[in-house]
């Protein structure tokens, strides 16, 4: 058939967003790939070669009306802005070196017990990255130095992230399964201050069971010595029978270990709560090639032995149950006590396993949590009492012109107007306590230790004033004439500087659950109580230097005047509040 004249060509039409790059830090960028109008692009934050194993994304919507092309909407990439210790983890695993990674690994892990559930994710990816190098020796020692900081990482934390616990554990079996032996040996034991392994490799045929036991050193910690077998009090034992191995075919490597905490032991709110009482033991068979074998249903039960502490309650046998995420007592019964302190147990097949307390009274299936932070009623009272009396004390400055005027009735009645802003706060701060916002919490956190700064300055600020005014006379010096505005700025700007530090150094712990919205653990103790302490003392000295100034110096006539109808006063209001 004859052309007829008409031309085609194809023609596309996209409605979406086209790729574009974001920029994280530095020169590290995330890119969105294209994705249709209404679409959410879900992106690997960049961390080297584990960036896809952190589970850390950001996420970017295209927007649009499917009339126009789409338009990218603010991406939302909070896990991807790493702090300091994640980038450097970050920056290692590009680096395709393993010795260099682990060192860099093994250094910022020293940091641990500051880590967030982010830098866990991190630092766990690079742990488990290094798996495939433990036959160089100084990776392999990197690696156990690693886990055993990893074992300082807070509990609330690891709550937050138990999957990373989970893992961590999992690189203590891989380490288990892989760890080389040196000169033809067919015997390894490995230790760090809280775990330690001990590894053989035997012929089922020649195997006639096995017994292991730790010593703990005079710090409660693993040492070289721990898994001698020469201890005549262990911390714990663990016999095997001879029978353990009879359906095993080729040679074995069996794995002792020991734990000196459950911190990697994360438990689920379903259930009873079970608190351990004594270090963990675990033992493990691998295959030659390094396979974990499943021994359960034995025969012959292993026998283990406990040394165990602070017990009150109801004392059990108990392993570590990872479809649960619980101790369970399954397959494992609690033999009689022995000695005082000492708890024996036989179990029919291997994991972790620990003596546990149960706690006493009913159990309810479901999610349990801590008692929710109930303020008392009397707090309320007093912040109302107290701002109906210094709502007086304020109102008599005022009227009187005199007080008013002077630099030490501005003085005064900023700190008093300080004083009801900190009250507020407290009943604001009590408030945020009952929502579920962190966010919300942590704001007003911020807010009542930026205000309760501030107040106890200007008490300072007082003090110091009486000191240089005596120190002068009633003619005071340009410093007293300035004094009021230089302190202004100062009692309201330096505390901004300490919070931010504090913030800087702990934003985490400025909203915690059930706790009342104030800095918790080392922020409020060296953010917030040694800062209100240093203040407060300078101001006590001051105020009793000016009580003695005014009793034992000699004065005028005029001087006489002065000090009995202002500076008297003013320091006696100022001393009572």
């Amino acid at each position: 058939m004859a052309n007829p004249g008409f031309e085609f060509s194809t023609v596309q039409r996209f409605d979406g967003c086209l790729p574009e790059s974001t920029t994280v830090f530095g020169n590290v960028n995330i890119t969105w790939p294209e994705i249709g109008t209404a679409e959410v692009a879900n992106v690997a934050c960049p961390c080297g070669s584990i960036t896809d194993t952190t589970g850390l994304y950001g996420n970017r919507t295209c927007g649009g009306d499917f009339v126009s092309i789409g338009v990218w909407e603010t991406p939302d990439i909070r896990q991807c802005q790493y702090n300091d210790e994640s980038r450097r983890l970050c920056q290692a695993a590009a680096l395709n070196n393993p010795l260099a990674e682990s060192v860099v690994l093994s250094n910022v892990s020293n940091n641990a017990e500051n880590f967030g559930a982010d830098t866990v994710n991190i630092a766990v990816s690079l742990l488990e990255s290094l798996g495939e190098f433990l036959e160089d020796e100084d990776v392999f020692n990197n690696v156990l130095d690693t886990i055993n900081n990893l074992f300082d990482v807070r509990d609330n934390v690891y709550e937050e992230t138990p999957e990373s616990a989970s893992r961590v554990l999992s690189s203590i079996d891989n380490v288990a399964a892989n760890v080389p032996f040196s000169n033809n040996s067919n015997r390894t034991t490995v230790a760090r201050p809280q775990f330690a392994l001990d590894i053989q490799v035997v012929l089922p045929e020649n195997f006639n069971g096995l017994t292991f036991s730790v010593e703990l050193n005079s710090d409660g910690q693993l040492d070289d010595n721990s898994l001698s077998g020469d201890s005549t009090s262990p911390a714990g034992s663990l016999e095997l029978p001879n029978d353990l191995l009879s359906d095993v075919i080729g040679s074995a490597r069996l794995a002792f270990g020991t734990l000196t905490g459950d911190s990697l032991f994360v438990q689920s709110s379903t259930g009873p709560t079970r608190s351990l009482r004594s270090i963990i033991l675990s033992f493990d068979v691998y295959s030659f090639n390094g396979t974990k074998m499943i021994v359960s249903n034995l025969q012959t039960p292993i026998s283990l032995s406990f040394e165990v502490s602070e017990v009150t309650g109801n004392l059990l046998c108990a392993f570590w149950d990872e479809e649960t995420s619980r101790f369970s007592t399954e397959g494992c019964t609690k033999m009689n006590d022995g000695e005082e302190g000492i708890l024996n147990c036989e179990c029919d097949h291997l994991s972790f396993f620990g003596a546990v307390e149960e706690e006493q009274g009913p159990t309810t299936e479901g999610p349990t949590s801590e008692p929710e932070y109930e303020p008392q009623a009397i707090i309320f009272v007093g912040c109302i009492i107290a701002l109906f009396i210094v709502v007086l004390a304020i109102i008599s400055h005022l009227i009187s012109a005199s007080l008013r005027n002077s630099h030490e009735g501005k003085i005064l009645v900023t700190s008093h107007l300080t004083l009801i802003i900190l009250y507020i706060v407290i009943i604001l701060a009590t408030a945020a306590t009952y929502t579920d916002s962190d966010e919300f919490c942590a704001v007003f956190s911020g807010f009542f230790h930026y205000i309760s700064i501030v107040y106890f300055m200007w008490i300072f600020a007082e003090g110091l004033y009486y000191v240089i005014k005596l120190r002068y006379g009633i003619g005071g010096s340009p410093l007293t004439r300035r004094y009021f505005i230089i302190m202004l700025i100062l009692c309201w700007i330096l505390p901004v500087l300490i919070v931010l530090i504090s913030v800087a150094a702990g934003h985490e712990y400025y909203a915690l659950d059930n706790a009342f919205c104030r800095p918790q653990q080392y922020p409020f103790w060296y953010g917030y109580i040694i800062p209100i302490v240093i203040i407060y003392i300078l101001a006590f000295v001051c105020h009793i230097f000016s009580i003695f100034t005014l009793i034992l110096n000699p004065m005028n006539s005029a001087e006489t005047t002065v000090r009995k109808q202002t500076t008297l006063p003013h320091l006696v209001v100022a001393i009572i509040l």
